[in-house]
């Protein structure tokens, strides 16, 4: 069980391909491994870590649609620390990629959409929640602000976590 944020460029409405040599550069300076199921994984020096899928990052690969452009990727956390949040910072700045935490209530203070730079939402597709709910997009400008948007939802799937697999607070 995971807290999973998604991470995707778009263009014109459109998903459109990543500078994959920007998000290679990030994982080698991190030392990201990948497991023989196809996942990266990063390990940092607090004792957190994170997966990520990362669909067609190396070149030739085939994605389950069939094609071969990096969109986007998926963050699988399950601990919550400022290196871990400063990496998936980094990683959508540099491919200059939105964040969905659709874990979010879709507000301004715990969002489903956040984006990192304004020139980022006249790109967006018309995007919605139930189809006539549109997401609301939050504006995101540092780590440490993508932090207090994660926190409280974070918080609160921690808890669920808990209740399910029967743990004790």
């Amino acid at each position: 069980m995971s807290f999973d944020l998604y991470l995707e460029h778009f263009e014109s409405g459109e998903s459109a391909p990543v500078d994959r040599d920007k998000i290679l550069a990030i994982l080698l300076r991190e030392h990201c491994q990948k497991d023989r199921y196809g996942f990266h994984l990063a390990e940092f020096s607090d004792g957190t870590h994170v997966s990520m899928t990362m669909p067609n990052l190396e070149d030739g690969e085939e994605g389950e649609d069939g094609g071969k452009d990096f969109t986007g990727c998926a963050f699988h956390l399950r601990g919550f620390s400022p290196m871990i949040i400063n990496f998936i910072f980094s990683v959508a700045e540099a491919g200059d990629m939105v964040i969905f935490n659709f874990q979010g209530k879709n507000t301004v203070d715990d969002p489903v959409l956040i984006a990192l730079n304004p020139q980022q939402l006249p790109h967006l597709p018309k995007l919605t929640t139930n189809g006539t709910e549109a997401y609301i997009p939050v504006l995101c400008t540092s780590p440490e602000q993508l932090w207090t948007l994660l926190g409280m939802g974070f918080e609160e799937w921690t808890d669920y976590r808990d209740q399910v697999i029967g743990r004790q607070p």
